[in-house]
């Protein structure tokens, strides 16, 4: 619903939601090969909520010296819910009976119930003098049942000029088109964390000698708090002879703090993970894209080529002076990239069984293996003492190149 209160001042409120109901439900008979003989019966139910709920007030003004103002404030709220309930018996009198009421025994129950809600302020202010200057101004306060109390709500302001130099006076007539750009904000990230991440989470179920007992499941981190990014931006758009040619170029620089992170840690506490706040990461950019748009009588061409480079590092981690393990191949160290692989490093093959020295070769290496780095000079090689940073999965460059012809009512 949208109401106008006056000229320029408008509320629009909006509600909308998505629900579903899944039912599973199959069995597998006795003569069946997964049946097991005795019949075997799966049945689960699941039902997901989402729903959203915005109120937005928009304020717009035109004033005699050619500024336009855009101004909004605004407020949004969105919950998710989530239940599933499964039950798997077997042993059943007969095929006939398929209800689970009458299995012999339940080898799979399993219930869960999942709530997590966000809600935001927020503002901004958009400023076109005489569409050559523009400013946008925005602020916006983000809070998370995901997080503690303390560490709920995020604030991320951003702010972006643009300078349109073709309207001005100085620049007609000259048969280019340009505009300048330069911006700079911060967002937050909630990540795939869970509903419950900061929290210690326990489960039922765990029987010893008949009784039933409650364990924990998660740590929790009552620490946790949103992953924040800071970017910084600066842009040129041009364009050639009535937008037949056009180039963008922009640089960048990122810089994410609090990343959130599945951390391993020692199994003597109990668990193996923990989510973190673990470190923080720049990324530097570099983004370049060209256009054409080219036609004489019935032909015509239309090109796009694009390239975009980006430089990613670590730059602090929760242990500085360690290695973060994020996988089997790769880990994570201030000054390496994200992604980097961490492995021990083959330099060659033994071509002859002298070459092998003598630990390897009495644990059975011979000519035509593979010759691995000894980073600690020990004569054995093994993944704790001899694997190192050896390359990284992120491409140096990506882009792209299209282009399409066009000639009467066939193109290519």
């Amino acid at each position: 619903i949208q109401i106008r209160f006056m000229d320029g001042l408008t509320r629009k409120s909006s509600a909308g939601g998505d629900f579903m109901y899944a039912e599973d439900y199959v069995y597998y008979g006795s003569k069946h090969m997964y049946g097991n003989s005795v019949g075997k019966l799966t049945d689960a139910r699941k039902v997901y909520t989402s729903i959203v709920v915005d109120n937005l007030l928009n304020y717009k003004k035109e004033f005699a010296n050619g500024l336009h103002l855009d101004a909004m404030l605004g407020h949004s709220f969105q919950q998710d819910a989530s239940s599933v309930a499964t039950q798997v018996g077997q042993g059943f009198p007969s095929d006939d009976f398929v209800v689970n009421s009458v299995a012999a025994e339940y080898i799979n129950m399993k219930t869960s119930i999942s709530k997590w809600s966000i809600q935001s302020f927020m503002s901004r202010i958009n400023l076109n003098y005489r569409d050559r200057y523009l400013v946008t101004a925005s602020a916006r306060t983000d809070g998370s049942s995901k997080f503690t109390a303390r560490n709920r709500y995020g604030f991320f302001p951003s702010i972006s000029l643009g300078w349109n130099v073709s309207n001005e006076t100085f620049w007609n007539n000259s048969g280019v088109n340009m505009k300048i750009r330069a911006s700079a904000g911060m967002t937050g990230n909630q990540g795939d964390i869970g509903a419950y991440a900061w929290q210690p989470l326990a489960n039922g179920g765990y029987n010893y000698i008949g009784e039933n007992g409650i364990g924990l499941t998660t740590q929790g981190n009552e620490d946790l708090r949103w992953e924040k990014a800071s970017q910084y931006n600066l842009g040129v758009d041009l364009s050639f002879y009535d937008g037949k040619l056009t180039a963008t170029t922009d640089i960048y620089r990122k810089d994410t703090k609090d990343l959130l992170y599945n951390k391993p840690i020692s199994a003597t506490s109990g668990f193996t993970n923990q989510i973190c706040n673990i470190g923080a990461m720049r990324n530097d950019g570099l983004e370049i894209t060209l256009g054409s748009n080219l036609s004489t009588g019935d032909f015509r061409w239309q090109g796009n080529f694009n390239i975009s480079f980006v430089k990613n590092q670590l730059t602090e981690l929760i242990d500085d002076d360690g290695i973060l393990a994020s996988g089997s191949y790769h880990a994570l160290k201030v000054g390496e990239e994200v992604g980097s692989f961490y492995m021990i490093k083959m330099i060659g093959i033994y071509q002859s069984d002298e070459e092998v020295p003598a630990k390897q070769y009495a644990q059975g290496v011979r000519a035509g293996d593979v010759i691995y780095e000894d980073v600690n000079k020990d004569g054995d090689i093994d993944t704790v003492n001899d694997s190192q940073f050896v390359g990284s999965a992120n491409p140096r460059f990506t882009g792209g190149l299209s282009s399409m012809f066009t000639w009467k009512g066939f193109d290519l």
